[in-house]
């Protein structure tokens, strides 16, 4: 939509795209300690919970697919977790992918609190 009704960015933006360029390896080491602090959580946790759930440990980015292999389909384990617990993980079916399987981001540092509330709901 930008495209269609302005020639140029806005000053604040191209401003903070700036700032953040020049403070480009900052920025990317702290969010790389995260994803790599988070990784390590989750393999524990996948670990712990092999009976429930598959997990192939993503080799970048800070998003994992994971195999939900629970008694009910991975749709309502979502919304029940979301609707008791707060956390969302997004099923497959927000992607077209019929298999019970969910989207899970590691990018933040609240990882261990939201592994701490899924593990409560199981």
């Amino acid at each position: 939509m930008k495209h269609y009704t302005s020639i140029c960015n806005s000053a604040p933006a191209e401003i903070l795209s700036l700032i953040a360029l020049s403070n480009q390896t900052k920025i990317l080491n702290r969010i790389t300690q995260i994803v790599e602090t988070n990784l390590t959580i989750l393999d524990h946790f996948f670990q712990s919970y092999e009976n429930l759930f598959s997990w192939v440990r993503p080799t970048g980015g800070c998003v994992g697919f994971v195999k939900y292999k629970g008694p009910q389909p991975v749709d309502a384990f979502c919304q029940d977790l979301l609707a008791t617990k707060g956390v969302l993980l997004l099923p497959g079916s927000v992607y077209d992918v019929t298999s019970n399987h969910f989207r899970l981001g590691f990018g933040r540092r609240n990882m261990g609190q939201a592994l701490q509330l899924l593990e409560s709901f199981l």
